[in-house]
């Protein structure tokens, strides 16, 4: 799947239908959102069970240094990744142009998922 816009909210049916999710336009630091579905919606449309997980691969197909997506969490989505600056209260990370992210959707109590980037890939 490849997005059109450079701030995009994704849909359940994005993330549940599609392994590798592209950011393919020009896209500038302030405007290059890309917001996960909620947990409810991911939860009722292919979570359905507690434990049940989801991995996708999110690309910044850019060549351009300075452009990059802003991967942010929603409502009911318990965010986390692996970083030596991230903190407790991060809900955005970071994917520079060229790189790529490892994302793992996990329904965690049939009310909240754990969306947890498992791997980036700096180009």
């Amino acid at each position: 799947m490849t997005l059109a816009s450079s701030s995009t909210h994704l849909t359940a049916a994005n993330v549940c239908d599609n392994n590798i999710i592209n950011q393919d336009v020009a896209v500038t630091p302030s405007t290059s959102l890309l917001t996960f579905p909620t947990a409810a919606s991911i939860i009722s449309s292919c979570l359905t069970q507690t434990g049940d997980y989801r991995t996708v691969l999110f690309k910044n197909t850019s060549n351009e240094t300075d452009e990059f997506v802003t991967l942010t969490a929603n409502t009911g989505d318990d965010f986390s990744y692996a970083s030596t600056s991230a903190t407790a209260a991060d809900t955005t990370a970071n994917l520079h142009a060229e790189g790529s992210a490892l994302v793992r959707f996990t329904n965690l109590n049939e009310a909240s998922v754990s969306v947890d980037i498992i791997q980036f890939q700096e180009h």
